[in-house]
């Protein structure tokens, strides 16, 4: 399991111009994000550098102005960036190289 954990890890971390994420289990990743109250704001279908899919979703409280970019490549959930508060419109576009058309 950590070799997978290693592997979407050097996947997603020379697609995103961020810093190095937090990866774990999706069902995990996600429950904290609930936790959060967190909810998914802007979904994007984009491509790792080895060319496989990665399902980034940009998650936000409305409330908080929390949110969280995560990546998603099969069973894996990668948190790369976000802040408890003071959410300004931003969009996956501003995060990634390959920008979503």
């Amino acid at each position: 399991m950590r070799l997978l954990y290693l592997t979407a890890l050097a996947l997603f971390i020379s697609t995103a111009a961020m810093a190095a994420p937090r990866c774990g289990p999706s069902l995990q990743i996600l429950q904290a994000l609930d936790r959060y109250g967190e909810s998914i704001h802007e979904q994007h279908q984009g491509r790792g550098a080895d060319g496989l899919p990665v399902d980034w979703v940009l998650w936000v409280n409305a409330g908080t102005g929390s949110w969280t970019l995560t990546g998603t490549r099969g069973a894996i959930t990668c948190a790369f960036t976000g802040a408890t508060s003071g959410y300004a419109g931003q969009r996956i576009a501003d995060f990634l190289q390959d920008t979503p058309t």
